[in-house]
């Protein structure tokens, strides 16, 4: 856990003045755990284990204008942030997409990052080019992100190899272990030159865009 409460003196905070009274006496309230291997959105810097990433700073500069400091949470994957904001552990989920299943326990932010999820597959591996050529295949997908819970019911035929980050997705693919991967467009690219990765190819769209908000506990 962090210090909480740290107005930043040089913006003056937004809201009403019940709205602020509201913060200055809730923040305990205001936990969030940082998803530690989303890169390039939020992930934990390997070199400081800092905090990181394009919606890990869209949150700092929230919580500037709120003039205040988010409690955070250390968890190990991003299902473990989705089962906290259920049992109401955690009150804001950071890089988050809307789903029904979701909807029933967090209200969401427009979108803030939006890009395609895409299918990845081994170079030379031929004949997959959408999910319905992906049926009776082994895909890898992270555990609790949205594109899992859409392609379960709308591709049955696919057999999904759920694994705890993005990272252990393309490796899974990389190294044969499974046919195909679909992860969002942002990472792949930023995990293929991360980690000079050079077997890979892009076969196709999943057709299930990645639309992160910030989720919020009902």
């Amino acid at each position: 856990w962090t210090a909480c409460h740290k107005p930043d003196e040089r913006i003056i905070p937004v809201g009403t003045p019940e709205e602020r009274a509201w913060l200055a006496t809730n923040t305990h309230l205001l936990v969030y755990a940082p998803d530690p291997a989303y890169p390039p959105f939020e992930f934990c810097d390997e070199h400081d284990g800092k905090t990181r990433g394009m919606a890990r700073d869209f949150l700092e500069a929230l919580e500037k204008r709120l003039g205040v400091r988010f409690m955070k949470k250390r968890v190990t994957d991003f299902a473990s942030i989705l089962k906290l904001a259920q049992n109401g552990d955690v009150s804001i989920v950071n890089a988050v997409t809307r789903t029904p299943e979701r909807s029933q326990y967090l209200d969401f932010t427009r979108p803030v990052h939006v890009y395609d999820n895409v299918i990845l597959v081994r170079r030379g591996y031929e004949g997959v080019h959408s999910m319905e050529t992906l049926a009776g295949k082994t895909v890898s997908f992270v555990r609790g992100y949205a594109v899992s819970e859409h392609c379960r019911s709308e591709y049955p035929g696919v057999v999904q190899d759920l694994v705890p980050s993005d990272l252990h997705a393309v490796l899974n693919v990389s190294y044969g272990i499974s046919d195909a991967a679909v992860i969002d467009m942002a990472s792949a690219s930023w995990l293929i030159q991360k980690h000079g990765i050079q077997n890979l190819r892009i076969a196709g769209n999943a057709g299930y865009p990645v639309a992160l908000a910030i989720g919020v506990r009902k």
